[in-house]
């Protein structure tokens, strides 16, 4: 467990605050590193705190310095790695309304110690992943309830739980997609069972994969330029749906999902349109 004695560069009126955050971060599972200076840094961070594919840098302070957490944040997003940035603050009694601003409009990590206990005011984004997002309110309007939370997930840094809520809006307009195509007659196909051959039903299609249902899509005769849309879509992403729900601890698959997360929200949002 840290204590005062781990810390060699913090103030004194400032020992007991960085103790508590250290505090905080182990007990939450993070291997804790105490005043730890990586190639790079622009300054020593009071704590370095690691979770996985999660690098998160730590400063304490009882004075905003501006300038100081600008410098950490381009450090962060210039990383290729899910790197975050905590800023730690002992303001008694009341938050400086500033940290408040600067964690907001930076996306970073926020906890309020006022010498009796430490709380957490807003939680670090990954300001490492690299995406721009078009406003929600330039989405048309069928489209806002659908990819508002992602974007919301996105923008505040909770990036793989934003595009696994993308994909599910996909998957789930592309299985009563097709559903009604099959039901109408628009769409028929056909698959071969225990040697005998049957056009698939709306029934089938219930309960498919996102891959499953991309094979279905593939299989589609003379497919019109919405079928074509959803089949390209689908083929995408899948590959990260699957890295998301079964592998996001490896790390090919968080280099896989990094690299692919722009190309593949924007196909996400050019599919969606098709289908609402």
């Amino acid at each position: 467990m840290p204590t005062i004695d781990d810390f060699i560069t913090i103030p004194e009126e400032l020992l007991h605050v960085a103790v508590d955050a250290a505090v905080y971060f182990d007990e939450q599972g993070y291997t804790v590193s105490i005043e730890r200076r990586d190639m790079g840094f622009p300054f020593m961070p009071a704590i370095v705190a690691q979770l996985g594919h999660e690098t998160h840098i730590v400063e304490v302070m009882s004075v905003l310095d501006a300038d100081r957490v600008e410098l950490w944040v381009r450090y962060c997003q210039s990383q290729n790695t899910d790197t975050r940035f905590h800023l730690v603050v002992r303001n008694v009694p009341e938050l400086d309304p500033k940290c408040v601003d600067i964690a907001l409009a930076k996306r970073i990590g926020l906890l309020h110690h006022d010498d009796s206990a430490l709380r957490e005011i807003r939680p670090a984004g990954d300001l490492a992943v690299h995406v721009a997002l078009p406003e929600t309110r330039s989405l048309p309007p069928s489209l806002r309830p659908r990819l508002g939370p992602a974007f919301k997930k996105i923008r505040e840094g909770d990036w793989r739980d934003g595009m696994g809520h993308a994909y599910n809006e996909v998957e789930q307009l592309s299985l009563e997609y097709l559903k009604s195509s099959i039901i109408d007659g628009r769409v028929t196909i056909i698959r071969k069972r225990k040697g005998e051959f049957h056009a698939l039903t709306s029934d089938d299609v219930d309960g498919m994969t996102l891959g499953q249902l991309g094979v279905a899509f593939k299989d589609i005769p003379n497919k019109n330029h919405k079928d074509s849309i959803i089949e390209g879509t689908i083929a995408l992403i899948n590959k990260n749906r699957v890295g998301l729900a079964h592998k996001r601890k490896n790390s090919a698959v968080e280099k896989q999902l990094r690299d692919t997360i722009g190309n593949s929200m924007y196909a996400v949002i050019s599919c969606l349109m098709e289908l609402t």
